[in-house]
């Protein structure tokens, strides 16, 4: 019922796409504002139309929306400074979205119009505050529509860790390397260049376009590619995803060029017969992606993180004021790499010494997060 739900909220949200090109969705007389509360960490979003009593508010917590704000800047400022011999080496395979609603241009040229007329900065606020407000409903519908209502399906859009990020960074990256977040969102993502669901909206926060719309193939130089794939837990997704790295890496091999997937999906070995029923359904319908993935040639390390011992950023991170969840299943992180890149590893670190960094930095945090709030609250009583 959920996914009949899920699919149906899918097909609105794709007949929709085109009322937020080119031009505003705000109808005249309608109004879009922020509200903040001195001693609340959440800012509210206002959209009221004259014909309602009283407007739809959204939360959202303040270090998002500011995060939020701050690449939706940097992406605008640096849009007319792109210049092609320093992009990377990944190809994207979409549309120009910067033809999409507001205009790039707004960032770059005056407004010069009556005095009465809008400022520029109010403009771009109230662009921007549009964008926010579709983005929650969008990634709400994809979570079942409870997202707003009572946090439920955060689970579907976790993340890593930052400080894991890191570690790859470091053991991984080599001069002019690059990193690409497969899958994320606006909301969630940690890396500058991520891939996500909504392009459409999400360039204005850094998105390059679908993960299954990247083909990795371009030759930039001698440089290498480095890409964390983390998807939503769902065998449909997760098939397609090993199908499209395998076949990106067998690419890579034929041009001699240095590729690495970091995968991070749920353990579904079959060889377990201990596990409970709930775990060996999960398992049984992600085992054919699993299997594809470990079994394969370039598969240069498999490292299982058992249940309870590591966690995840929540989904939901930008609505509660948690961050942290813990893993209720094994989780694999599946290192996938072409010929070429398999010594890629910088500085002489072997791959054992990357997976003790990697077990450290997915160590759950969650039990630390709720004790340092109970000690916040002893101190103010």
């Amino acid at each position: 019922e959920l996914c009949r739900k899920t699919n149906l909220a899918c097909q609105e949200l794709l007949s929709q796409r085109d009322r937020y090109r080119r031009q505003s969705p705000l109808k005249k007389g309608d109004r879009i504002y922020t509200e903040t509360s001195a001693n609340s960490p959440t800012l509210t979003i206002l959209y009221s139309r004259k014909k309602w009593k009283k407007p739809f508010a959204f939360k959202i917590n303040q270090l998002h929306y500011q995060k939020l704000k701050d690449r939706y800047v940097q992406v605008h400022e640096n849009e007319g400074k792109r210049d092609t011999s320093s992009q990377s080496t990944t190809t994207v395979a979409t549309k120009d979205f910067s033809s999409y609603w507001p205009p790039s241009s707004l960032i770059s040229y005056s407004y010069h119009k009556k005095d009465d007329s809008p400022s520029k900065d109010t403009i771009l606020d109230r662009s921007f505050n549009v964008i926010v407000l579709a983005l929650l409903l969008r990634y709400s519908a994809l979570s079942g529509g409870q997202l707003l209502d009572d946090l439920r399906g955060g689970g579907m859009q976790g993340s890593i860790h930052g400080s894991v990020f890191q570690v790859l960074q470091t053991r991984f990256s080599a001069g002019n390397s690059s990193w690409l977040e497969g899958f994320a969102s606006p909301f969630n993502a940690t890396l500058s260049r991520f891939a996500s669901v909504f392009p459409d909206l999400d360039w204005h926060f850094g998105s390059v376009g679908t993960f299954f719309d990247c083909t990795f193939n371009s030759d930039v130089g001698d440089d290498s590619e480095f890409i964390e794939a983390n998807p939503p837990f769902t065998p449909g997704i997760m098939q397609a995803m090993a199908d499209h790295i395998l076949r990106v890496l067998h690419y890579a091999d034929v041009n001699k060029r240095r590729l690495t997937f970091v995968v991070v999906i749920p353990s579904a070995s079959k060889d377990n017969p201990s596990d409970k029923d709930g775990a060996a359904v999960v398992k049984k319908a992600a085992s054919c992606s699993f299997e594809s993935m470990v079994s394969s040639s370039h598969c240069t390390k498999h490292i299982r993180l058992r249940a309870r011992e590591h966690g995840y950023v929540e989904g939901s991170q930008h609505l509660r004021p948690t961050m942290y969840k813990q893993s209720s299943y094994d989780t694999s992180v599946i290192i996938l790499q072409s010929v070429e890149a398999m010594n890629e590893v910088s500085g002489g670190n072997t791959l054992e010494q990357l997976e003790m960094d990697l077990r450290r930095t997915f160590a759950s945090r969650h039990k630390e997060e709720l004790n340092d709030r109970k000690r916040k609250r002893k101190s103010q009583c």
